[in-house]
C-alpha cells in the first residue's frame, strides 16, 4: 500500500493547501518521511513508527486503505508487494532474453488473476514447474541472494553489508527510490523472506539463505558466470546506463585486517616555541604506548584511521575512522574569533568527511588573559556545541589532552576490534552514512585543502559565510537560487529602487535544507551589500 498511502498524503496535502490551511505542511512532511522508507507498510497503524505519523494521520489512512479494499475486492497485501518489489528492482532487465521476458510475463498474469494462478498451479505438475521463482538477472532480489552465497561469514549478513556488496550486482539502487516510485531494490527482501528463501534473526538483523534460498542462489550464480563470460563488459555497461544508481566504485575498499592508529598533524607546530609543544605531545604519546603517526592534516590536529596490517608505502589502505580532533589553546582560540578563522574552520570541519568533530579547548594562562572576555569564548563553544553539532572537550592541560587521546584511541580499537570496514565517498558519506563505511585518508585530505582552487560558486560560498548571521545552512539557500554573484546581482536589479522592501522580503522567504527561511535581517544586509541601485 506505499504509493496508495504516498497518493493519498499527496491528495490530503493538495486539498489543505488549496484552503490555506497549515495543515498542509504536515502532510508534506509526513509525504518526505514515508518516500524515504524502503520496506512495504501493511497498514496505516504501522506508518507510525515513521517521523511525523500521528495516530490522526495513521488512523486516515487505515480508514482510507479500508474504503479502498471495499471498492477493490480483487486487492491483496502480497499481491502488491510482489508488484512493488518487481517495479523496483527488475524492470530494467525484462527484455534481456526470452526466456526473462517469459517468466515476466508469467508473473504479471499471476498478479493480476492470482485465484486462477494458484488453481492452475495445484493442478497441473508442470505448470508448478515452470512457475518457481527466478529473479531477473541483475535485480535486487537475484543480487542479494548471489552476495548471501559468497558472503565469507555463514553466520549471516547486516543490511549495510549486504547493500554494499549486492550494488555492484545489481541495476537499480538499494538507497535511492527509482524514478517516481517509492522503492529502492532493498524493497524486495520482503519477497526473499515470505518465500522462505532468506532468513532473518538477532538484533540487529542478520541475514541468512536458507536451503531453498542456497539452492536457487547456487542455480543463479552458474547462470550468471556463463552469461558474463559471454560479455564481460554486459554488467559495467547495463550499470552504467542508470543514472539513479548510487556510485558504487569498482576499486572499493574492504578492510578485514587492520589497525586503528592515532594520526598527529606535523603542521600543527613546525618552528619556534611550538616545536617544543609538538615534541611534547610525540614524547608523551610514546609514553602511554600510542600507537600513532605523524602526518599533513588538512584539517583538525589529531584523527584517526584504520590502517592494513602488514603493508606499507602507496599499497597500504587506510580508511579514516572515529572523530576528527581541532584543538585549541584560550588564547589560540581567542586569535581565531578575532581574525574570523574561527567560522571558517568550523565549516570546513563539518563537510569534512569525518564521523564527529571533537572541539578541545586547552585552558591556558589565567581567565581573561586571551584578549577577550571569558563569556564571550563561553559562548563560542556554545554556539559549536548547539548549532554545529560539535562536541566540546575540554582539559586543564597537556598532559590531559594526551590523556583523552590515550582514552579515545583505545575505545576506537575496542570498537571496531573484528568489524570489516567498507570505503565509500565523501558525498555517500554525508548524505547517507552507513555503519562501518569510511572515506579513505587520501580523499579526506584532498576534500578539505584549504587552499585549493575553487569555483565561482565555492568562492561565492565563502564570501557569504564571513557575513555576520550567515550559517552555512543560509548560504547553501542563497547558492541554491543564485550560484553566483553575477546572477545574484541581476537578480536585485530587477527591482526598481522604490522596491528595496519587495526584494528583501522575496529573499527572506528562501528556504534551506532545513525547510527554514533565510530571514529579513540578512535579506536586509545582502540587499545593502549587492544592491546597486536597489
Amino acid at each position: 500500500p506505499n504509493p496508495l498511502f504516498a497518493k493519498w498524503l499527496q491528495e490530503w496535502k493538495d486539498q489543505a493547501a488549496a484552503s490555506n490551511s497549515k495543515t498542509q505542511h504536515t502532510y508534506a512532511r509526513a509525504l518526505r518521511s514515508l518516500k524515504k522508507y524502503p520496506l512495504v507498510l501493511k497498514t496505516g497503524k504501522e506508518a507510525k513508527m515513521l517521523e511525523f505519523f500521528g495516530d490522526k494521520i495513521c488512523e486516515m489512512l487505515d480508514q482510507r486503505l479500508a474504503k479502498y479494499r471495499r471498492e477493490n475486492p480483487g486487492f491483496a497485501l502480497h499481491d502488491d508487494e510482489e508488484m512493488s518489489s518487481a517495479s523496483a528492482c527488475g524492470s530494467q532487465a525484462s527484455g534481456s532474453s526470452n526466456q526473462n521476458v517469459s517468466q515476466e510475463s508469467s508473473d504479471s498474469t499471476s498478479k493480476k488473476q492470482p485465484k486462477i494462478a494458484r488453481t492452475t498451479s495445484a493442478k497441473g505438475g508442470n505448470t508448478k514447474g515452470r512457475r518457481a521463482y527466478v529473479p531477473l538477472p541483475r535485480s535486487g532480489p537475484h543480487a542479494m541472494l548471489i552476495a548471501l552465497l559468497q558472503h565469507p561469514n555463514q553466520n549471516g549478513c547486516t543490511k549495510a553489508d549486504l547493500i554494499v556488496a549486492a550494488q555492484p550486482l545489481c541495476d537499480t539502487s538499494f538507497t535511492v527510490p527509482q524514478g517516481d516510485s517509492y522503492y529502492t531494490a532493498w524493497s524486495s527482501m520482503a519477497t526473499l523472506l515470505s518465500k522462505g528463501l532468506v532468513h532473518r534473526e538477532g538484533r540487529p538483523h542478520r541475514h541468512v539463505l536458507t536451503d531453498e534460498g542456497r539452492e536457487l542462489a547456487l542455480k543463479l550464480a552458474a547462470t550468471s558466470q556463463g552469461t558474463s563470460s559471454d560479455d564481460p563488459n554486459l554488467a559495467t555497461n547495463s550499470s552504467q546506463s542508470d543514472d539513479d544508481v548510487s556510485p558504487t566504485p569498482i576499486n572499493r575498499i574492504v578492510l578485514q585486517n587492520f589497525e586503528v592508529v592515532l594520526i598527529v598533524d606535523c603542521c600543527e607546530a613546525i618552528s619556534g616555541p611550538e616545536s617544543r609543544r609538538k615534541a611534547e605531545v610525540e614524547r608523551e604519546l610514546r609514553r602511554m604506548g600510542v600507537e600513532h603517526e605523524v602526518r599533513r592534516l588538512s584539517v583538525g590536529d589529531f584523527a584517526w584511521m584504520a590502517k592494513e596490517v602488514g603493508q606499507h608505502g602507496p599499497t597500504c589502505r587506510e580508511l579514516m575512522v572515529g572523530p576528527v580532533v581541532e584543538r585549541k589553546r584560550t588564547d589560540d582560540l581567542a586569535s581565531s574569533i578575532k581574525d574570523g578563522r574561527f567560522r571558517e574552520q568550523k565549516v570546513r570541519l563539518r563537510t569534512c568527511g569525518a564521523q564527529n568533530v571533537v572541539y578541545l579547548l586547552e585552558e591556558f594562562g589565567s581567565p581573561g588573559s586571551s584578549g577577550l572576555p571569558e563569556s564571550t569564548l563561553q559562548q563560542a563553544l556554545a554556539s559549536t556545541q548547539i548549532s554545529d553539532g560539535f562536541l566540546i572537550k575540554v582539559t586543564r592541560c597537556q598532559k590531559d589532552t594526551i590523556a583523552y587521546l590515550t582514552l579515545v584511541t583505545s575505545i576506537l580499537r575496542e570498537t571496531y576490534a573484528g568489524r570489516t570496514l567498507y570505503s565509500c565517498s565523501r558525498e555517500e558519506l554525508l548524505e547517507n552514512p552507513l555503519p562501518n563505511h569510511c572515506i579513505t585518508f587520501q580523499e579526506f585530505s584532498s576534500s578539505s585543502v584549504k587552499n585549493k582552487d575553487l569555483s565561482v560558486r565555492e568562492m561565492f560560498g565563502k564570501h557569504l559565510l564571513q557575513l555576520k548571521g550567515v550559517s552555512l545552512e543560509k548560504a547553501t539557500c542563497i547558492l541554491r537560487a543564485h550560484p553566483t554573484p553575477h546572477s545574484f546581482i541581476q537578480y536585485l536589479d530587477t527591482f526598481a529602487p522604490s522596491e528595496k522592501g519587495k526584494a528583501e522580503k522575496e529573499l527572506a522567504a528562501l528556504k534551506g535544507p532545513n525547510n527554514r527561511s533565510l530571514g529579513i535581517s540578512t535579506a536586509r544586509q545582502l540587499v545593502q551589500l549587492y544592491g546597486r541601485a536597489v
